[in-house]
């Protein structure tokens, strides 16, 4: 597994361009200890359980998305999404329709899959192809998407 050290060091050492989040996404407030598994490709990306830092949970619903799962914190759903405040019921649970404003610095990652741990302190694999990310303005705010999703939900700034 990548350090955080060296996870950097790759980052930096890759020439990165800029992205904005892009797509079609819902919003709900999770449910207290609620288990959220985000799966792609009927493999689990991650596992995560809601507290009151990680709360809301976000799901992409992108034409032909894989319609991804994920907790965030309420600041990165204020600093990435605009609530529509449009609802539609879905599995059961009230949803709010969002708009992505998001950005991201990455680089297609192209050598032997690597593992390092996530912001949210999750182990991640990157495989070739996949996406190396950084929330514009941190030094270690990395993280991995995998390559069709990323295709999917962000387009180059221009």
């Amino acid at each position: 597994m990548l350090s955080k050290t060296e996870l950097i060091n790759l980052f930096n050492s890759n020439q990165t361009k800029r992205y904005a989040k892009s797509g079609k996404f819902i919003y709900r407030k999770a449910l207290p200890n609620e288990l959220i598994v985000s799966v792609l490709d009927n493999k689990i990306e991650t596992t995560n359980i809601s507290n009151n830092e990680f709360n809301c949970v976000i799901q992409n619903i992108t034409v032909n998305g894989k319609n991804e799962t994920y907790l965030i914190t309420e600041k990165v759903f204020n600093n990435r999404y605009i609530n529509t405040k449009a609802q539609i019921t879905y599995n059961n649970n009230i949803w709010l329709i969002v708009i992505p404003k998001g950005e991201t610095d990455a680089f297609e990652y192209i050598g032997e899959s690597i593992t390092f741990l996530a912001p949210w302190n999750e182990e991640m694999i990157c495989n070739f192809g996949d996406y190396i990310c950084k929330v514009p303005d941190t030094v270690d705010d990395i993280y991995r998407i995998e390559k069709d999703t990323f295709n999917l939900t962000y387009k180059l700034k221009e």
